[in-house]
Formats: structure tokens, C-alpha cells, sequence
């Protein structure tokens, strides 16, 4: 970041970034990158999350750390983790009734999905 303003240019048009963020997620499954390309846009993911001071970044990174994503975990340990934290059940739960109104997993959130795919691609190199 080196003193360069690194998020000003979204501050003026914040309603763009969102949708920005989004695509840069969706870069990761839309066509094979190179070495290099992975490597810059695991640097701008790093960005992102060293930028949480940021209102704006915050609450479009932040979601890519939440309870959807427990989805990825083995039945098992999923059902471990929610016994031990009962009051996260009832939030499960309504996640998976607002999954099955869309469709089942059809078109799977990144919240839900692209962490999981980061470490796959990452253990696959």
C-alpha cells in the first residue's frame, strides 16, 4: 500500500464496490489463472482484509468469514460445533430454510463457498 489511498476511489461511488468486490470474486472460477495472476489476486484479497478499518470493505470481506461458510465443514464436526454453541443452531438453521427458498444450492453464495475453493486451488498448486 506503501501511502498510495488504496480504497478513495470506491469512497466517491461506494455503491459500486459491492458489486466490483463481487466480480473479483467471481474472477476465481471463471477461467484458469496463471501463477502470476493467483498471486495478484491473492494479494488484493490481502488488501481487502488488512482494510477492515474501512467501512465499506469491511462489510463485503467480513461476509466472506461467516457462519454460511460452515457448510464446508464434515457433517460431523458440523454438528459438534453446533452443539457446543447452541445459540448459533437457531442461526443455521434459518440459513438453511433461506437456501432452501432459493433453490437448494444451486447458486451457492460466496459466503458459503469461495473460501473453501481458495484453500482447494491453494492445496492444488
Amino acid at each position: 500500500r506503501q501511502g498510495v489511498p488504496l480504497w478513495d476511489a470506491f469512497h466517491t461511488r461506494e455503491d459500486v464496490f459491492p458489486e466490483f468486490f463481487n466480480r473479483v470474486l467471481d474472477q476465481a472460477h471463471e477461467a484458469p489463472f496463471t501463477v502470476q495472476e493467483k498471486t495478484m489476486y491473492v494479494e488484493f484479497i490481502i488488501h481487502c482484509f488488512h482494510s477492515l478499518e474501512d467501512d465499506m470493505v469491511r462489510r463485503n470481506c467480513l461476509r466472506l468469514t461467516s457462519l454460511p461458510l460452515w457448510k464446508s465443514l464434515n457433517v460431523n464436526r458440523l454438528e459438534l460445533q453446533l452443539r457446543s454453541a447452541p445459540q448459533l443452531r437457531k442461526h443455521w438453521n434459518a440459513i438453511q430454510k433461506r437456501e432452501k427458498k432459493r433453490g437448494g444450492g444451486a447458486d451457492a453464495s460466496h459466503e458459503s463457498t469461495w473460501l473453501p475453493s481458495m484453500v482447494r486451488d491453494f492445496l492444488h498448486v
